[in-house]
C-alpha cells in the first residue's frame, strides 16, 4: 500500500475473515472501515452476518447466480432467492436481539402467550384504571426455567434488575437460587421471581374465570372439536386450567395429544373486540394486582443504579461497582407470591 500512496488502489477480498470468530470478524470490519477506506476503495464477498455493518446498508449489494442469466448483482433484497439474503436477515436479527438486551429491566415470562395476555389485560387495566405495566420492563419469552441461565447471561453486564414470571415449583426454584448464588459471587443484581397471583401456583390463565377461559379455548380449537368442552368434561383435579387442558388433550388425542397454549391466545388478540365483553371485572383486578406487583420490583436502588451508569459513561468497571451495591442489598430472591 505504501508503494501505490499516490496511485489508485482497490483491494478485493474474498471471504474474508472466515477463520476468526464472530466478535473479531467485527473489529476486522471496523478495521477496513477505518484504516482502509478512507485510503483506498475495498470491496469484500462475505457470507457472515458478523461481516455486515447495517448502519451503512446502502454499501451492501447482494449477488445472486440466476439460471439462464448468470451473476446478478443487486441492491434489492426483496427480490432476491432466500438463500441469497439470509446473512443479512440473519445480521439484523442479532442487531434486534441486541436492542431487545439492552433494556436495564427485564421480565422474563414462559411464553409467546404470557407476552400476549400480559399486553392484553395489562391495556384493558391501564384503560380502566390508569395503571400499566412500568414501560421501563421489557418483557422475554425464554421458553421455560431451563433457559433462565442462558439468558440471563445473554444480558451480559446491559441488566440493572431481571423479574421471572413463572409457575414457583420447588424445581424451579432451586434453579433461580442457582442463578443467584452465581450472581453474588460475580456481583450482579438477583433475579427477582413474581407469581401470577397470591393464592396458589398458577398460570396467567388462571386470571380468567375458568368458564371464559374454556370458552376461548372452544373459540380457538373449534375446528379440531367434536363437542364443546364443558367444565364437567376437563374433570381433571389439578387447580391450573392449563394442565388439565393438557391432561385431557393426550387423554382424548384433540390435536394430536398436545394443547397449545398459544392459540388461545392468538385468537384473543385477533378477535379482542369481539371477545373482551366476556372479560370479568373479578379478571381486570386479578391483573390489575399482578401490574402492581411487576412494577413494585422495580426499585428506587435501581434507578439510582442506572444514573450511576450513565454518569459513569457505561463502563463496564463502573456497571460492576454500582452492581455490587445493590447486590449486597438484595442477595436473595424477590419473592411477591
Amino acid at each position: 500500500m505504501e508503494e501505490t500512496e499516490s496511485g489508485d488502489l482497490i483491494i478485493l477480498l474474498d471471504e474474508p475473515g472466515t477463520a476468526l470468530h464472530a466478535m473479531a470478524q467485527k473489529d476486522f470490519l471496523r478495521f477496513m472501515d477505518e484504516r482502509l477506506s478512507p485510503r483506498c476503495q475495498v470491496l469484500y464477498t462475505t457470507h457472515s452476518p458478523f461481516m455486515i455493518d447495517l448502519e451503512k446498508l446502502h454499501r451492501i449489494r447482494l449477488v445472486q447466480d440466476m439460471d439462464g442469466v448468470g451473476t446478478v448483482i443487486t441492491d434489492d433484497p426483496v427480490h432476491n432467492d432466500r438463500e441469497t439474503v439470509f446473512p443479512l436477515q440473519m445480521a439484523l436479527g442479532y442487531q434486534m436481539a441486541q436492542t431487545l438486551f439492552l433494556s436495564p429491566h427485564c421480565l422474563m415470562v414462559n411464553s409467546p402467550s404470557d407476552l400476549i395476555y400480559l399486553q392484553v389485560l395489562g391495556d384493558m387495566v391501564a384503560a380502566e384504571s390508569g395503571i400499566r405495566i412500568d414501560r421501563r420492563w421489557v418483557i422475554i419469552p425464554v421458553g421455560g426455567t431451563d433457559n433462565l441461565s442462558t439468558f440471563v447471561t445473554l444480558l451480559g453486564d446491559n441488566y440493572v434488575s431481571v423479574a421471572v414470571m413463572m409457575d414457583l415449583t420447588p424445581t424451579n426454584k432451586e434453579k433461580i437460587e442457582a442463578i443467584n448464588r452465581k450472581n453474588e459471587l460475580e456481583g450482579e443484581n438477583p433475579v427477582k421471581w413474581v407469581q401470577v397471583t397470591r393464592v396458589r401456583d398458577a398460570d396467567i390463565e388462571d386470571l380468567f374465570e375458568p368458564k371464559i377461559y374454556l370458552q376461548l379455548v372452544n373459540l380457538s380449537y373449534a375446528n379440531q372439536l367434536e363437542q364443546t368442552l364443558t367444565m364437567r368434561s376437563i374433570t381433571e383435579s389439578n387447580p391450573r386450567i392449563v394442565e388439565r387442558l393438557k391432561a385431557y388433550f393426550a387423554k382424548t388425542g384433540i390435536a394430536g395429544g398436545v394443547f397449545d397454549r398459544y392459540v388461545p391466545a392468538a385468537y384473543l388478540l385477533e378477535n379482542f373486540e369481539d371477545f373482551k365483553a366476556h372479560i370479568s371485572e373479578d379478571t381486570l383486578e386479578k391483573a390489575k394486582t399482578l401490574v402492581e406487583r411487576i412494577n413494585s420490583l422495580i426499585t428506587k436502588s435501581d434507578s439510582i443504579d442506572i444514573l450511576n451508569s450513565s454518569k459513569g459513561g457505561g463502563s463496564r468497571t463502573s456497571r460492576a461497582a454500582s452492581k455490587n451495591r445493590v447486590a449486597s442489598k438484595k442477595s436473595d430472591i424477590k419473592a411477591t407470591g
